[in-house]
């Protein structure tokens, strides 16, 4: 049997039919043997871990006796983890196209600087028609978190992703830390990955309200824990100009809800992010911003 390379991490959470097409499309990865996979039940009332124990046995099961959230089941599924690199996919995300797994491994041992590969990820309920990409590989500012892969000592080398954020802001405060230490990201598009998401139905769906607010929040404590202090405060209230300006001057009243609660959780959570504040100089904070974004893409 060969020694596993690499371990693949799904966090899930009542959303079983999504998986089963993930897992339907990662037969190629499931079936070798250089590869483990780890997933995460997140407290589903679905049926999400009884199915994946009778049917995938092969698979490392963990589960939440309780709704623990996105973060704690990443900092879980990567304190599993064996391996010297992981891939993350999320459960409604899958491989477009095969590829060795081999190939992620080389990629990271011929590029020593390269802490996380950033995989090619398309938003949308069907691919476009043409899928080659002729694109080059460049380093880029941070990364989809639901299509990577990862080299585990690097992982290791910095905070444990915070749990109290619950959702959104994990790319960045990883990126920001790792840039600190002088490791890069990779856009590679040379593995790609869907996201089968209507983005036209998420925003009328009920929690739409509920993942504004966390988004924009995360952001918020990103720029507090990471930015130099005025840049900080310059990005926050540039963040609520556009929401206003978009949004509430439009009509859209929830969202100055949302943004006087965003300042509450700020107030609430200030020591939190005193304490866990790793402010970039004015002259990384600089260098970091000239980083191209990282490449997601809604449209062919």
């Amino acid at each position: 049997m060969s020694k596993a390379l690499v371990t693949v991490l799904i966090a899930t959470r009542n959303r079983i039919e999504d998986l089963k097409v993930t897992l339907n499309r990662s037969a190629f990865l499931l079936n070798d043997e250089r590869v483990k996979f780890i997933i995460c039940d997140d407290n589903s009332s679905d049926g999400t871990y009884a199915f994946l124990k009778n049917n995938y046995p092969q698979i490392q099961l963990l589960q939440n006796e309780t709704n623990k959230g996105i973060f704690f089941c990443r900092n879980l599924m990567f304190g599993n983890v064996t391996t010297e690199y992981a891939i993350t996919i999320d459960d409604d995300i899958n491989f477009v196209n095969e590829f060795d797994v081999k190939n992620v491994v080389d990629y990271f041992k011929n590029h020593p600087k390269c802490a996380i590969m950033a995989f090619r990820i398309f938003w949308g309920l069907e691919l476009p028609d043409n899928l080659i990409s002729n694109e080059p590989i460049v380093k880029v500012k941070s990364f989809g978190a639901g299509g990577h892969a990862i080299k585990m000592s690097d992982f290791n080398s910095i905070s444990k992703l915070p749990e109290w954020f619950k959702f959104y802001g994990e790319e960045d405060f990883m990126a920001i830390q790792l840039f600190k230490q002088g490791k890069e990201i990779h856009y590679t598009p040379d593995v790609f990955v869907h996201h089968r998401v209507d983005l036209k139905k998420r925003k009328k769906e009920k929690d739409y309200y509920k993942r504004l607010y966390l988004s924009i929040r995360s952001g918020c404590y990103i720029y507090l824990m990471f930015y130099p202090k005025p840049k900080a405060l310059k990005s926050i209230v540039y963040s609520f100009y556009v929401k206003i300006k978009d949004k509430v001057l439009k009509g859209d009243f929830k969202v100055l809800w949302l943004l006087i609660k965003v300042i509450a959780s700020i107030l609430y959570n200030s020591k939190k992010l005193l304490k866990n504040s790793l402010r970039l100089s004015n002259k990384e904070y600089n260098t970091y911003r000239k980083l191209p974004q990282e490449k997601l893409f809604w449209k062919p």
